[in-house]
């Protein structure tokens, strides 16, 4: 259960994960689901500038995007590999292509 309601749901291309954005009025929580093993973990502490995570498509990537940078999280080594920085006040929308270029 989520004290919150979810703000934004990205499948895996696998289809055994999902993950959450969960907003309120101060803060964002992104939660991992599992379902083959029914395992949920937030690996992220909590941060107001959360909008948007979503899986990349072919690798074990994770992007986290915040209103002014995006994370790229890698989930083997559990590190965040490099941070993009918007030339833009806001990040506004995000998609990635279904090829992972």
């Amino acid at each position: 259960n989520h004290k919150f309601p979810i703000h934004k749901l990205h499948w895996h291309h696998s289809g055994d994960y999902f993950v959450v954005v969960i907003k309120n009025a101060t803060s964002s929580i992104i939660i991992v689901h599992q379902l083959s093993k029914y395992r949920s973990q937030a690996p992220f502490k909590n941060s107001a500038s959360i909008s948007d995570a979503m899986f990349h498509p072919t690798k074990p990537l994770l992007f986290i995007i915040g209103q002014r940078q995006i994370k790229i999280y890698d989930l083997q080594s559990q590190s965040v590999n490099y941070k993009l920085h918007s030339g833009f006040s806001v990040i506004t929308a995000s998609q990635s292509h279904y090829s992972g270029i």
